[in-house]
């Protein structure tokens, strides 16, 4: 396990510890939405929680946003946070 993804347990670790609610963790390859959904499917799960960065334009079409790819396939609730207003 690199250092980044022991970062990441540890932080998911003390969030599930600090609010109470169970948090899963796990690094995977390959398309986001994609994967996200196969692993809800195959582990189960209440909810997706993601962010965005709120593309618009030629970017949104360019590099697709992961977050609406999740909404339209994911067999369970998405909870999606955009960007803070300016």
């Amino acid at each position: 396990m690199c250092s980044s993804d022991l970062r990441l347990q540890q932080e998911a670790q003390r969030l599930a510890a600090s609010s109470g609610v169970a948090v899963d963790y796990g690094v995977a390859e390959g398309d986001p939405a994609d994967e996200l959904v196969q692993y809800v499917e195959r582990w189960g799960g209440d909810v997706i929680v993601t962010a965005t960065e709120g593309r618009t334009g030629l970017g949104r079409i360019l590099i697709g946003s992961v977050a609406e790819r999740l909404l339209q396939k994911s067999p369970v609730p998405v909870l999606v946070s955009g960007p803070a207003a300016r």
